[in-house]
């Protein structure tokens, strides 16, 4: 499924949103540089060892952390294993059908996973049972709920507001007829995140760059670019997106749009705490 092409687009109404755009404003009334109202909720997914859900708009993604144990990678012995995973929910859209991941759930996963990994975001240290032979490997397991734009920046909220609410326990090894067996044992204890690595999308519209493009102008873009910044305020991924291209001027001016955009980001980030109350 190419959602660039489920849904088409009237003349008319991309000439109405050009218009628009020449006079400095959106369709939805916003400036160039404005998100959509962002909402985050604790804890919606009671099963997982950590949960957030994400709003930008009328655009939703749920993030849900799950666990296993298992063998680190040959080359980081003495780290964990943290992979993401997209699902493009069906009724989130009709454009969305049912089945495996297509290339659009697998483009949200992977901008969301490097995103994990390109940053300092969690101590994988911390996720060592014993070094070199058992590790906890998490899943962020993400699901496109409502589509209506940007699900890259919203999916990126939603994992690291998930990841910074996880709770994992402590793992003791017991013997049961002649195996063993690693068994959670005590209570668990609060993962943490120690970077803010957020995500900043922004559409190209004939010569216009917004921020944040909602479900029309995400169908009409040229192009799409997103900066994943640290909160050092350091590039660390860039994902681009569609067939239009971006003078080096245009990409310099984005990365310090994006750049000033992301404190305010992530400073939502730092003000999420896990609902306990709704454990």
């Amino acid at each position: 499924m190419d959602l660039s092409i489920s849904k088409k687009v009237s003349t008319i109404e991309k000439d109405y949103m050009l218009d628009l755009l020449s006079r400095g404003t959106r369709l939805d009334g916003r400036g160039f540089l404005e998100y959509r109202e962002i909402k985050i909720d604790a804890g919606p997914m009671l099963k997982a060892e950590g949960s957030a859900r994400v709003c930008i708009g009328d655009t939703q993604v749920c993030c849900g952390i799950k666990y296993e144990t298992g063998t680190p990678f040959p080359d980081t012995p003495n780290e964990g294993v943290i992979t993401a995973m997209a699902e493009y929910v069906p009724f989130a859209s009709p454009m969305f059908e049912s089945g495996p991941p297509d290339e659009n759930a697998i483009e949200l996963a992977r901008v969301v996973d490097r995103g994990i990994r390109h940053s300092d975001l969690v101590d994988r240290s911390r996720l060592v049972i014993k070094p070199g032979e058992e590790v906890f490997l998490l899943f962020v397991d993400l699901y496109y709920m409502m589509h209506n734009g940007n699900p890259w920046d919203t999916a990126s909220l939603a994992a690291l507001c998930a990841l910074k609410s996880t709770m994992l326990p402590p793992l003791k090894e017991k013997e049961v007829n002649g195996k063993k067996f690693l068994v959670p044992e005590g209570e668990p204890q609060i993962l943490g995140i120690q970077d803010y690595p957020v995500t900043i999308t922004f559409a190209k519209i004939g010569n216009y760059m917004v921020v944040d493009p909602g479900l029309t102008e995400e169908l009409i873009a040229d192009a799409r670019i997103s900066y994943c910044i640290n909160k050092n305020g350091l590039i660390t991924s860039i994902q681009k997106n569609g067939s239009g291209t971006f003078s080096v001027e245009e990409l310099v001016k984005l990365a310090k749009n994006a750049r000033d955009i992301a404190p305010a980001l992530q400073q939502k980030v730092k003000d999420y705490n896990r609902d306990l109350s709704n454990m």
